[in-house]
């Protein structure tokens, strides 16, 4: 009998080794067939079975292996291993809780190793409960460092968190620790493209390219990661290639690219024929439509990107041009500007807007006042300079509005408008010759209009040259007959060359619309004077009195006017008596 009973034990240790080796080399089948086949050469029943469990769930038969465990349970065995292998059984199954359970249980029993930290990761993980995932592969990773599932798993964890810095960091180490699988490769490409790391990203899609794993979404990727780096040819070389036209994504990516390729109207086409807009495609169509200056055109997709949550700097400034140049609603526009300064307070172009817009409300002091910030945060170009001078012109600061122009100039702009500018400030200055010099240029650069004929004519009768001023007068009226101040200028220019009667015409043509101009009036008063009609130039002298009492010069011909009228009286009072 003792014979017996250790060639039995012999022949039960050669069949265990058997088993092992099979194991060892990975065959879990034959494992389980020769464990099987020999059952009761087994010498303790618990030992087997817990083995069988085992294999069962090496070959992904979790629910055998279950019922195997439940009989190992009644038989007694509950060590930390027992409960280390109900709780991964358990997890397989999906049945969370359990899992749990079992493996706290093998924590409690004294097992501490980066396997059990990761397989409740794991558990946790697929709950959804990520940080506490998170938890256990840290403690994981401090035991075994250099596991790469542990690294792939917290960057799994890291990416579910959104926390995308150390996903990266996670997986490449992974990566260089000797995992280059598809999943790998795609995890690095894609999270390195939503960092904005695309070369990197570009790199590990050539990877999947060497490995023969190209498909449909690596060349979106690559589309992805050529559109961030400005690269659209090479976006559309990619996104040509796909052929799952359901591939979600692929359209946006191409729209993106054709919109900054300036091929506005083909990105338009694809945005567009989106039925749903999301918020992404309502900025896109916005973008395009702010591009082509077509505001109107943009501002029910920014109104409703901006509804739909997007609040952000970008969406800010674009509704304020909306409100600005679509609906000239500056106020509007100004609060938006506001809101959008709160969270860039430095930006340049945000001041540079809110001082426009002050300038437009006619607020010019508050204009001054956004001008000088966006020049002490470092914007010191030709728009800011040209938009200085124009708003110290409309202060009738005339002195420093042509500073800023000449700086404007200095640096770099040059055009009829600026010049035109440049004329108009030097005649404000009275620097007549100056202007006249300036003004030769504009109309050397193409501007032959009414406005640049009438600073001719008043530049050329300031230096009293009335004659000449005469000829660029009546060119202007040539243009357009009723021109006021053309009309009233010629008139003065006649007058000035004792042309009074000339003078008397063209003034008489301007009365219609000299209501409140007190210089036509009183050149109109002083005219009738000249020409005798001392009836009429009374009247108009007393009426520019009215408006401005204080005139010396009407105050002056309003004497001149009483002695006239007295020595006329003294020449009828003469001649009556002679008579």
């Amino acid at each position: 009998m003792n014979t017996e009973r250790i060639i039995q034990r012999k022949a039960g240790e050669i069949m265990e080794d058997e088993i092992e080796r099979l194991i060892d080399e990975e065959d879990y089948e034959g494992a389980l067939e020769l464990l099987i086949a020999n059952e009761d050469n087994f010498l303790e029943r618990d030992v087997m079975l817990s083995k069988k469990a085992w294999l069962l769930n090496r070959l992904e038969r979790h629910e055998e292996a279950l019922l195997v465990l439940n009989e190992v349970f009644r038989l007694g065995r509950e060590d930390s291993w027992f409960w280390s292998e109900y709780g991964f059984t358990y997890s397989r199954l999906e049945r969370h809780d359990e899992a749990l359970d079992a493996f706290f249980k093998a924590q409690d029993l004294g097992r501490d190793d980066a396997w059990l930290d990761c397989e409740i990761a794991s558990v946790y993980a697929r709950m959804e409960f990520y940080e506490e995932a998170k938890e256990f592969l840290v403690q994981a990773f401090d035991k075994e460092p250099e596991s790469i599932w542990t690294n792939s798993q917290l960057g799994y964890v890291y990416l579910k968190l959104n926390d995308k810095e150390n996903a990266l960091i996670y997986y490449e180490k992974a990566y260089e620790l000797g995992r280059h699988d598809g999943w790998l490769l795609s995890e690095c490409a894609w999270t390195a493209n939503k960092l904005n790391q695309n070369d990197k990203a570009i790199r590990y899609l050539n990877k999947m390219i060497e490995q023969e794993l190209e498909d449909d979404w690596v060349y979106l990727e690559y589309a992805v990661a050529y559109n961030a780096k400005g690269e659209y040819e090479k976006a559309v070389h990619y996104i040509d290639q796909i052929s799952d036209t359901s591939l979600q994504g692929y359209l946006m990516e191409k729209a993106y690219a054709f919109s900054r390729m300036g091929k506005e109207q083909e990105a338009l086409e694809i945005y567009l024929n989106y039925e749903v807009k999301d918020i992404f495609i309502l900025t896109e169509i916005a973008y395009i439509y702010s591009r082509q200056d077509e505001y109107d055109k943009e501002k029910p997709y920014i109104m409703e990107a901006l509804k739909k949550g997007r609040r952000d700097v970008w969406v800010l400034c674009e509704c304020a041009k909306v409100s600005s140049y679509a609906n000239q609603d500056y106020r509007k526009a100004l609060d938006y500007l506001q809101e959008a300064s709160n969270l860039a307070p430095t930006d340049t172009w945000i001041s540079a807007e809110q001082a426009w817009n002050y300038k437009m409300l006619e607020e010019f002091e508050q204009a001054l006042d956004y001008l000088e910030i966006t020049l002490n945060n470092g914007r010191d170009d030709i728009w800011v300079n040209y938009e200085y001078a124009d708003v110290y012109e409309r202060l009738e600061r005339y002195e420093e509005a042509y500073s800023f122009l000449l700086k404007a100039e200095k640096l770099g702009r040059d055009d009829i408008a600026l010049y035109s500018q440049k004329a108009y400030l030097l005649r404000m200055l009275e620097r007549y010759e100056e202007a006249l010099d300036v003004l030769t240029k504009v109309v050397d650069m193409g501007r032959d209009d009414v406005w640049v004929n009438n600073e001719l004519g008043f530049n050329y009768s300031r230096l009293e040259s009335y004659h000449i001023a005469v000829n660029y007068f009546k060119k202007s009226l040539e243009m357009d007959k009723d021109n006021l101040f053309a009309l009233s200028r010629l008139a003065w220019a006649y007058s000035c060359l004792n042309k009074h009667q000339l003078a008397l015409e063209y003034y008489q043509l301007c009365e219609p619309r000299m209501a409140n101009n007190n210089w036509l009036i009183s050149n109109l008063g002083y005219t009738y004077f000249e020409l005798g009609d001392l009836t009429n130039a009374e009247k108009y002298l007393l009426q520019a009195k009215e408006m401005d009492s204080e005139s010396q010069w009407v105050n002056d011909q309003l004497e001149k006017l009483r002695k006239a009228k007295k020595k006329k009286k003294s020449i009828f009072a003469k001649r009556s008596k002679v008579s």
